[in-house]
Protein backbone atom coordinates (compact mmCIF):
# COMPACT_ATOMS: atom_id res chain seq x y z
CA UNK A 1 0.00 0.00 0.00
CA UNK A 2 1.54 3.24 -1.16
CA UNK A 3 0.00 6.49 0.02
CA UNK A 4 -0.53 8.97 -2.79
CA UNK A 5 1.83 11.89 -3.19
CA UNK A 6 -0.61 14.42 -1.75
CA UNK A 7 0.71 13.39 1.65
CA UNK A 8 4.06 14.88 0.73
CA UNK A 9 2.53 18.34 1.01
CA UNK A 10 1.55 17.79 4.63
CA UNK A 11 4.84 19.17 5.93
CA UNK A 12 3.46 20.02 9.36
CA UNK A 13 2.83 16.34 9.97
CA UNK A 14 6.44 15.37 9.59
CA UNK A 15 9.35 15.82 11.92
CA UNK A 16 12.93 15.05 10.98
CA UNK A 17 15.79 13.68 13.01
CA UNK A 18 18.81 15.69 11.91
CA UNK A 19 17.98 15.61 8.21
CA UNK A 20 16.21 17.59 5.54
CA UNK A 21 12.80 16.63 4.16
CA UNK A 22 14.21 16.85 0.63
CA UNK A 23 17.60 16.63 -1.03
CA UNK A 24 19.53 18.14 -3.91
CA UNK A 25 19.45 15.04 -6.10
CA UNK A 26 18.59 15.76 -9.73
CA UNK A 27 16.27 12.75 -9.70
CA UNK A 28 13.48 14.60 -7.92
CA UNK A 29 9.83 15.47 -8.38
CA UNK A 30 8.60 18.99 -9.01
CA UNK A 31 8.26 19.45 -5.25
CA UNK A 32 11.92 18.63 -4.66
CA UNK A 33 11.31 15.10 -3.38
CA UNK A 34 13.16 12.08 -4.82
CA UNK A 35 11.05 10.45 -7.51
CA UNK A 36 11.29 7.09 -5.74
CA UNK A 37 10.25 8.45 -2.35
CA UNK A 38 7.73 6.13 -0.67
CA UNK A 39 5.25 7.31 1.95
CA UNK A 40 3.52 4.68 4.06
CA UNK A 41 2.05 3.65 7.38
CA UNK A 42 4.79 1.85 9.31
CA UNK A 43 5.58 0.39 12.72
CA UNK A 44 8.56 1.67 14.71
CA UNK A 45 10.53 -1.32 16.02
CA UNK A 46 13.66 0.03 17.68
CA UNK A 47 16.54 2.51 17.60
CA UNK A 48 20.11 2.13 18.76
CA UNK A 49 23.69 3.10 18.08
CA UNK A 50 23.46 1.75 14.53
CA UNK A 51 20.22 3.52 13.65
CA UNK A 52 16.53 2.65 13.61
CA UNK A 53 14.28 -0.18 12.43
CA UNK A 54 10.75 0.00 11.01
CA UNK A 55 8.39 -2.50 9.41
CA UNK A 56 5.93 -1.93 6.56
CA UNK A 57 3.45 -3.95 4.52
CA UNK A 58 2.39 -3.21 0.97
CA UNK A 59 -1.17 -4.46 1.36
CA UNK A 60 -3.51 -6.48 3.55
CA UNK A 61 -1.66 -9.78 3.99
CA UNK A 62 1.52 -9.16 2.04
CA UNK A 63 4.86 -10.01 3.70
CA UNK A 64 6.18 -7.71 6.40
CA UNK A 65 9.30 -5.85 5.24
CA UNK A 66 11.91 -4.79 7.78
CA UNK A 67 13.54 -1.44 6.95
CA UNK A 68 16.80 -0.36 8.54
CA UNK A 69 18.23 3.15 8.58
CA UNK A 70 21.23 4.92 10.02
CA UNK A 71 18.82 7.57 11.33
CA UNK A 72 18.59 7.42 15.11
CA UNK A 73 15.28 8.05 16.86
CA UNK A 74 15.09 9.31 20.42
CA UNK A 75 13.23 7.09 22.88
CA UNK A 76 11.35 10.22 23.92
CA UNK A 77 10.04 10.67 20.36
CA UNK A 78 8.77 7.17 19.58
CA UNK A 79 8.00 4.02 21.53
CA UNK A 80 8.48 0.48 20.23
CA UNK A 81 5.34 -0.67 18.44
CA UNK A 82 4.14 2.86 17.68
CA UNK A 83 2.52 3.39 14.30
CA UNK A 84 3.77 6.30 12.18
CA UNK A 85 3.79 7.61 8.64
CA UNK A 86 7.23 6.99 7.18
CA UNK A 87 8.82 8.70 4.18
CA UNK A 88 11.78 6.77 2.83
CA UNK A 89 13.80 5.91 -0.24
CA UNK A 90 14.66 2.21 -0.65
CA UNK A 91 18.11 1.08 -1.70
CA UNK A 92 16.70 -1.08 -4.49
CA UNK A 93 13.71 -0.79 -6.79
CA UNK A 94 11.28 -2.56 -4.44
CA UNK A 95 9.97 -0.29 -1.68
CA UNK A 96 8.57 -3.31 0.17
CA UNK A 97 11.70 -5.47 0.29
CA UNK A 98 13.55 -5.77 3.58
CA UNK A 99 16.80 -3.86 3.67
CA UNK A 100 18.43 -0.47 4.25
CA UNK A 101 16.57 2.74 3.40
CA UNK A 102 17.12 6.48 3.64
CA UNK A 103 14.51 8.15 5.85
CA UNK A 104 13.20 11.56 4.82
CA UNK A 105 10.47 12.06 7.39
CA UNK A 106 8.57 10.41 10.23
CA UNK A 107 5.02 11.51 11.00
CA UNK A 108 3.40 11.08 14.40
CA UNK A 109 -0.19 9.84 14.06
CA UNK A 110 -3.00 8.68 16.33
CA UNK A 111 -2.56 5.13 17.63
CA UNK A 112 -5.02 2.91 19.44
CA UNK A 113 -6.38 -0.56 20.06
CA UNK A 114 -9.92 -1.75 19.53
CA UNK A 115 -12.16 -1.40 22.60
CA UNK A 116 -15.52 -3.05 23.25
CA UNK A 117 -18.98 -1.64 23.92
CA UNK A 118 -22.63 -2.58 23.54
CA UNK A 119 -24.61 -1.46 20.52
CA UNK A 120 -26.58 0.90 22.76
CA UNK A 121 -23.38 2.43 24.11
CA UNK A 122 -21.98 2.85 20.61
CA UNK A 123 -25.17 4.51 19.38
CA UNK A 124 -24.88 6.96 22.28
CA UNK A 125 -21.34 8.02 21.36
CA UNK A 126 -20.84 11.41 19.75
CA UNK A 127 -19.63 10.71 16.23
CA UNK A 128 -18.78 13.37 13.64
CA UNK A 129 -18.40 12.69 9.94
CA UNK A 130 -15.19 11.86 8.11
CA UNK A 131 -14.22 11.96 4.46
CA UNK A 132 -12.05 8.90 3.96
CA UNK A 133 -9.06 9.33 1.64
CA UNK A 134 -7.15 6.22 2.69
CA UNK A 135 -9.02 3.45 4.53
CA UNK A 136 -7.37 0.06 4.44
CA UNK A 137 -5.87 -2.81 6.39
CA UNK A 138 -2.27 -3.96 6.60
CA UNK A 139 -1.83 -6.97 8.86
CA UNK A 140 -3.79 -6.34 12.06
CA UNK A 141 -3.93 -2.57 11.55
CA UNK A 142 -6.75 -0.44 10.17
CA UNK A 143 -5.12 2.62 8.61
CA UNK A 144 -6.96 5.91 8.09
CA UNK A 145 -6.19 9.15 6.34
CA UNK A 146 -9.31 11.30 6.37
CA UNK A 147 -10.48 14.88 6.16
CA UNK A 148 -12.54 16.35 8.99
CA UNK A 149 -13.62 19.67 10.45
CA UNK A 150 -11.13 20.56 13.17
CA UNK A 151 -9.72 23.54 15.03
CA UNK A 152 -6.75 21.77 16.62
CA UNK A 153 -7.01 18.08 17.55
CA UNK A 154 -9.93 15.64 17.73
CA UNK A 155 -11.51 15.13 21.13
CA UNK A 156 -11.78 11.43 20.34
CA UNK A 157 -10.58 9.23 17.49
CA UNK A 158 -10.83 5.52 18.19
CA UNK A 159 -12.30 2.21 17.03
CA UNK A 160 -14.89 0.26 19.01
CA UNK A 161 -16.21 -3.29 18.60
CA UNK A 162 -19.83 -4.23 19.15
CA UNK A 163 -19.26 -6.85 21.82
CA UNK A 164 -22.38 -8.81 20.82
CA UNK A 165 -20.79 -9.53 17.42
CA UNK A 166 -17.35 -10.65 18.62
CA UNK A 167 -18.18 -14.32 18.07
CA UNK A 168 -19.47 -13.71 14.54
CA UNK A 169 -17.54 -14.46 11.38
CA UNK A 170 -17.50 -10.70 10.71
CA UNK A 171 -17.51 -8.70 13.95
CA UNK A 172 -18.73 -5.11 13.65
CA UNK A 173 -16.27 -2.32 14.42
CA UNK A 174 -17.09 1.40 14.53
CA UNK A 175 -14.74 4.30 13.90
CA UNK A 176 -15.63 6.94 16.49
CA UNK A 177 -14.51 10.48 15.75
CA UNK A 178 -15.35 13.65 17.67
CA UNK A 179 -14.17 17.05 16.47
CA UNK A 180 -13.00 19.80 18.81
CA UNK A 181 -15.03 22.43 16.93
CA UNK A 182 -17.79 22.47 14.34
CA UNK A 183 -16.46 25.90 13.34
CA UNK A 184 -12.99 24.65 12.49
CA UNK A 185 -11.47 24.23 9.05
CA UNK A 186 -11.10 21.11 6.91
CA UNK A 187 -7.97 19.30 8.00
CA UNK A 188 -6.36 15.92 7.49
CA UNK A 189 -6.33 13.37 10.31
CA UNK A 190 -4.25 10.19 10.41
CA UNK A 191 -4.65 7.10 12.57
CA UNK A 192 -3.71 3.43 12.71
CA UNK A 193 -5.68 1.09 14.96
CA UNK A 194 -4.55 -2.32 16.20
CA UNK A 195 -7.47 -4.77 15.83
CA UNK A 196 -5.49 -7.94 16.64
CA UNK A 197 -7.68 -8.83 19.64
CA UNK A 198 -10.64 -9.23 17.27
CA UNK A 199 -8.99 -10.15 13.98
CA UNK A 200 -6.90 -12.98 15.39
CA UNK A 201 -9.84 -14.85 16.88
CA UNK A 202 -10.35 -18.30 15.36
CA UNK A 203 -14.01 -17.52 14.61
CA UNK A 204 -13.14 -14.33 12.70
CA UNK A 205 -13.12 -14.38 8.89
CA UNK A 206 -12.76 -10.60 8.71
CA UNK A 207 -14.35 -7.45 10.09
CA UNK A 208 -16.95 -4.92 9.00
CA UNK A 209 -15.91 -1.38 9.88
CA UNK A 210 -18.51 1.39 10.03
CA UNK A 211 -17.85 5.12 9.90
CA UNK A 212 -19.94 8.26 9.56
CA UNK A 213 -19.95 10.42 6.43
CA UNK A 214 -22.02 13.47 5.46
CA UNK A 215 -24.49 11.09 3.82
CA UNK A 216 -24.81 8.73 6.78
CA UNK A 217 -22.95 5.65 7.89
CA UNK A 218 -20.93 3.55 5.47
CA UNK A 219 -19.20 0.25 6.01
CA UNK A 220 -16.20 -1.49 4.59
CA UNK A 221 -15.43 -5.16 4.93
CA UNK A 222 -11.88 -6.38 5.45
CA UNK A 223 -11.40 -10.10 4.83
CA UNK A 224 -8.58 -12.25 6.08
CA UNK A 225 -5.99 -13.29 3.48
CA UNK A 226 -7.60 -11.12 0.81
CA UNK A 227 -5.41 -8.98 -1.40
CA UNK A 228 -8.25 -7.43 -3.39
CA UNK A 229 -10.04 -4.45 -1.84
CA UNK A 230 -13.74 -5.44 -1.40
CA UNK A 231 -14.88 -1.83 -1.65
CA UNK A 232 -17.11 0.42 0.40
CA UNK A 233 -20.89 0.18 0.68
CA UNK A 234 -23.47 2.54 2.16
CA UNK A 235 -25.31 1.25 5.22
CA UNK A 236 -28.94 0.52 4.45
Amino acid sequence: MKIINKLLAICTLLFAFGMSSCNDDDNTTGGGFPSNLNTDFATFVSSGDNGSVFTVQKSADSPVATLTSTTKVSSDALKAGERVILQYVPTGSDAYASGPVTIYGIGKIINGKVSEATETEINGMHNDYLKMLIFNRTGVYINIWAEATLRNEPVKFTIVADKATLGDAYPKLYVVFETDSDMGSTRSVYASFDIASVFNQSTCDGVEVYYRTRGGYEKKRFDKALLVDPGTDPVE
